[in-house]
């Protein structure tokens, strides 16, 4: 690990997720996972930072484990610089599984929900977490969205989906509530004015969600966005 690039503070993270990587055969398990990532074009400390947040990449097989899932998210990404930036920046990235997690849930947006294939890539490039989630978190969702009246061709409803994502349906609820309160006069719901928003400028149908999240979600979501 020192010969890695890893200081004392990284090792001890490593080891403290799991002891047993200091009985792992160093040419057998540890090199090909080094090697491997040299080869995504990952400096030496950027092999370091994605190991201390992926420390489960150490016990994962690079032919079955990480090759399936570099070629899926390069096809969704569009780019191995995209696919190497998440990697970096979180802990879960590469680890959702292929056939029961990623693959269902592409399927069932783009089959199910007919949410074409480059707007799915416009949003999930800059939030995979979406189909990482557990299936019927995704389908969960989506029924959330349909019931606030979000059409499922609108431009905004992959945006929405990651809004809800976010914030629980309690917390949304209890902001919808506050919300509704203040648009009384106007004897609209939630419903007719997303409607309304996504008929006028899909950009309002995002000031009307970020208004039932905090202060600083919102301005951490509309920084990415612009």
């Amino acid at each position: 690990m020192r010969s890695q690039g890893f200081d004392g503070a990284g090792i001890r993270k490593v080891i403290s997720g799991d002891p047993r990587y200091l009985c792992c055969n160093v040419e057998k398990n540890l090199t090909p996972k080094f090697q491997f990532l040299r080869d995504l074009g990952l400096s030496e400390s950027d092999i370091v930072d994605v190991i201390r947040n992926n420390n489960e990449i150490l016990c994962r097989n690079v032919h079955r484990s990480f090759v399936p899932r570099l070629e899926l998210w390069e096809s969704i990404l569009g780019s191995r610089e995209l696919v190497l930036k998440h990697l970096k920046k979180t802990g879960w990235f590469f680890f959702p599984s292929v056939e029961k997690t990623l693959h269902p849930n592409l399927k069932f947006l783009r089959d199910e929900c007919g949410i074409p294939e480059e707007r799915l890539s416009l949003v999930l490039r800059s939030h995979p977490q979406l189909i990482s989630q557990k299936p019927d978190s995704l389908r969960a969702l989506v029924a959330r969205a349909d019931e606030l009246g979000m059409p499922r061709q609108s431009r905004m409803f992959m945006w929405t989906l990651n809004i809800l994502q976010r914030v629980s349906r309690e917390r949304f609820e209890a902001k919808v509530e506050l919300m509704s309160i203040s648009v009384q006069l106007l004897q609209w719901s939630l419903k007719e004015q997303l409607h309304w928003a996504d008929q006028e400028s899909p950009a309002l149908v995002l000031t009307l969600l970020l208004g039932c999240m905090d202060f600083s979600q919102s301005i951490k979501t509309l920084s990415m966005l612009s």
